[in-house]
C-alpha cells in the first residue's frame, strides 16, 4: 500500500538520482484534466512540525500521515494555490525538474491524500449554483 510518506520517499530517489533522457510526455486527456484538478485541504486536518518531521492530522478521524520535504512542499503549495498543475510546476522548479517529470508523484500524492480525506476537490464554479458542497 503506498502511503504518502512512501510516494515522496520515491519521488525524492528520482529528483536526487542522475537525469536519464527526457520521455516525451503527450498532453492527452487525463494530464489536462489533472492540470485542471483544483483542491483544498480538509478542514479537518491540520499540520505540524516536530524537528525534521512533518505530521498531518486529521482531527475527526483520528489519523496521522508524516510527509517528507517534498511532500510538505506540496501541502504548502495547497494552501497558496489549489490547482494541480500550479503545483507540480512549482515542485519541479523546487528541484530543477520539468514538470512533466513531477507530474506522476505529484498526481499519485495528491490522489492518496485525497483517498485518506486530507484534501478535497473545490467544485467548478459551474457546480457552485446548482450545490451545497461550496464554501
Amino acid at each position: 500500500m503506498w502511503t504518502p510518506t512512501n510516494v515522496w520517499h520515491r519521488l525524492m530517489d528520482r529528483l536526487t538520482a542522475p537525469t536519464p533522457p527526457a520521455a516525451a510526455v503527450t498532453p492527452g486527456p487525463e494530464l489536462e484534466s489533472f492540470h485542471r484538478l483544483s483542491l483544498r485541504r480538509h478542514p479537518d486536518v491540520v499540520s505540524r512540525q516536530t524537528g525534521d518531521e512533518f505530521f498531518l492530522v486529521h482531527l475527526s478521524r483520528g489519523n496521522v500521515f508524516r510527509l517528507n520535504r517534498t511532500g510538505r512542499l506540496v501541502w504548502e503549495l495547497l494552501g497558496t494555490t489549489g490547482s494541480a498543475g500550479e503545483i507540480a510546476r512549482q515542485v519541479g522548479s523546487a528541484y530543477s525538474r520539468s514538470p512533466d517529470e513531477v507530474v506522476p508523484d505529484v498526481q499519485a500524492l495528491l490522489r492518496d491524500l485525497t483517498r485518506n480525506s486530507l484534501l478535497e476537490a473545490v467544485p467548478e464554479a459551474g457546480q457552485c449554483a446548482s450545490s451545497s458542497n461550496c464554501h
